[in-house]
């Protein structure tokens, strides 16, 4: 099972539950995200990621300028669980990789993604 934990009260969201997207949308705008757990990947944001969410065409949306980066979902876990698969690619494909295999914007990308994140357990 993935979890996220969200918000200061670290409260873990179960990604298997379904919820409509009218009701997260309404209650939750931005999820702070403490820790990602995902595959065999665990990482602790240095300061809580701030998850911005919208609506668009019926599915709940989060951008990332800095890291290329559009996730959807038609509810907030299908959207957390986007967001991870995305994360978990990223980390094992540009953090873990070598740098001197690495273009120099995937270089950037990679310094960023350690300044905000850290591997733990």
């Amino acid at each position: 099972m993935q979890t996220a934990v969200l918000n200061k009260q670290e409260q873990t969201y179960n990604l298997s539950m379904q919820s409509p997207v009218f009701q997260v949308f309404s209650q939750i705008p931005k999820l702070p995200i403490l820790k990602l757990e995902y595959k065999d990947l665990k990482l602790e944001f240095i300061k809580p990621y701030p998850m911005t969410v919208k609506i668009e065409s019926g599915y709940l949306v989060h951008e990332n300028v800095k890291f290329n980066l559009i996730v959807r979902g038609k509810t907030i876990e299908e959207l957390v669980e986007a967001f991870f698969n995305d994360m978990y690619f990223l980390w094992n494909d540009i953090v873990l990789e070598d740098e001197s295999n690495l273009h120099t914007s995937a270089i950037k990308l990679k310094q960023y993604l350690l300044s905000i994140a850290k591997e733990v357990g």
